[in-house]
């Protein structure tokens, strides 16, 4: 069974998205922002894959799930979708 993707974007977010790819300072969310825009217009995983040379088709998914969830939160650079981490660094101090 495949699942429909829908990730429906107003005018104004379309807009910011552009910005960002226009504007931003950092690579990754260049990148996230531009996947956004190819993903809600129904580009294949594999093409956008392909178009911004990033190494997991699972990456756009990802990426797209983040957007749905947290909107403009998941484009900056300190999102993390995953696991936190089970060592406190911190508790590593040097004597």
């Amino acid at each position: 069974m495949v699942r429909k993707r829908i990730l429906v974007l107003s005018e104004d977010e379309r807009n910011k998205l552009r910005s960002i790819i226009d504007t931003s300072s950092d690579s990754w969310e260049r990148k996230r922002a531009h996947a956004i825009l190819l993903y809600a217009d129904n580009y294949p995983n594999k093409d956008i894959v392909r178009i911004l040379n990033i190494a997991k088709v699972d990456t756009i998914r990802i990426w797209a799930k983040g957007f749905s969830e947290t909107k403009f939160n998941a484009i900056k650079s300190n999102y993390s979708p995953g696991r936190p981490r089970k060592i406190d660094l911190t508790s590593f101090k040097k004597k």
